[in-house]
């Protein structure tokens, strides 16, 4: 029997971006049983007709794709999801969504316009609710209307079927928020694409950075350490910076990548020159996943120092290419990171000394960190997903 389902996300599936929610997005997609089709209500940043179907494959899968907002590049004052909801308010007529089984939302407000759609209704929930209230350390919108959000939520959860979260603690505090819903409410393991994210042989790498060389200027001969995410408040990559800079003079020999893109992007390019950094760090924007798996492959080790996460992918797909991770405690990170064996976790609050040393540790005893203790670690992670008992 086949099953419709539509998923709604203020994304481009055509572009490579450094959104954690679009790679949830599209291994669902990947992994999902061969009788679920799937359409994309999303933007598009090439100014296509809105509202016309087109046909894409996705991880060598066929998804119906229909543009809902044309984003432009430069930054609007009204924030781009504020403008998806706006038009799926508006316009739900054109989404002709009766012609589904499912819907899945990927944020509590994107469920608004569709309370009385009277078919399955899905919202995964991808950070910790409570911390991205934190107007100190967030930069979603909600942190300064949370009273806003509570009244959203509430009604949302009444509306909706199911509401799957990635973090345990967020978990938590659905069912105590709502004790009479709990019914309602399921942790989801996140699941990673390990043939694109692999881990691979001496020889492998070795021409893996060749070609890496070759593309973008990468130093062969130096010991690389990587980022991948945005570059905003709470992932705090003008913190990393400062490690980065305590780091190089401890480290012999060591370069810093730093992936993904974000509006303080400027301030980066700046905090790099105030440091002096230019020739020990490199910025690369919008990779898609299997270039981003081959910076991982050559990579000693991946470093994320964010205030809050959900569960981040960008862990589990370093530790699927078999490189150690050092990690801010948040999330669901102490699940799959265990001391001494695939990484080490800091505190979200620690200083930069005590992160700058965890890392100089970690990279003067890489040996001790295994290849294959890495991939071990996703691999019994992810074995908890049941795709069918979660989505339909």
């Amino acid at each position: 029997m086949k099953i419709k389902c539509a998923i709604f996300h203020p994304y481009d599936p055509r572009k490579c971006q450094s959104d954690g929610i679009a790679t949830v997005i599209n291994n669902l997609i990947q992994f999902a049983p061969s009788n679920i089709e799937f359409c994309i209500f999303g933007i598009s940043y090439d100014n296509d007709t809105l509202y016309k179907s087109q046909k894409l494959i996705l991880n060598q899968k066929e998804v119906e794709f229909l543009p809902v907002l044309n984003v432009e590049d430069k930054k609007s004052y009204i924030p781009k999801m504020v403008r998806y909801l706006i038009k799926n308010i508006f316009n739900k007529k054109k989404l002709k969504i009766d012609d589904f089984d499912v819907i899945i939302f990927h944020r509590i407000e994107q469920a608004l316009p569709f309370f009385r759609f009277n078919k399955k209704k899905i919202c995964i929930v991808h950070t910790s609710v409570l911390e991205s209230l934190n107007a100190n350390r967030s930069e979603v919108k909600w942190a300064y209307l949370p009273w806003l959000y509570r009244i959203i939520e509430k009604l949302t959860i009444q509306n909706i079927d199911r509401l799957l979260t990635v973090n345990m603690k967020t978990l938590q505090y659905f069912n105590i928020t709502y004790p009479s819903l709990k019914h309602k409410f399921y942790f989801m393991p996140q699941v990673v694409d390990m043939n694109i994210f692999s881990c691979c042989s001496n020889q492998e790498i070795l021409s893996i950075r060749q070609e890496l060389s070759s593309v973008y200027d990468i130093p062969l001969e130096k010991r690389i350490v990587i980022y991948v995410g945005r570059f905003d408040k709470v992932k705090r990559p003008l913190l990393l910076l400062e490690v980065f800079n305590y780091i190089k003079v401890k480290v012999p020999g060591i370069y810093f990548i730093l992936i993904g893109n974000g509006n303080l992007l400027v301030n980066i390019h700046k905090k790099i020159d105030d440091l002096n950094l230019q020739a020990d760090i490199k910025i690369i924007e919008n990779l898609s996943n299997n270039e981003v798996a081959k910076f991982m492959q050559v990579a000693e080790l991946l470093v994320l120092l964010s205030y809050f996460e959900g569960m981040p992918m960008v862990i589990l797909e370093a530790l699927s290419t078999g490189i150690p991770v050092v990690s801010s405690d948040v999330g669901q990170v102490s699940s799959v990171v265990t001391t001494g064996v695939n990484g080490e976790i800091v505190g979200v609050d620690d200083s930069v000394l005590d992160i700058s040393e965890t890392i100089i540790n970690v990279l003067d005893n890489i040996e001790r960190y295994k290849p294959e203790q890495c991939v071990k670690s996703v691999l019994q992670f992810q074995s908890k997903f049941d795709y069918m008992k979660l989505l339909t």
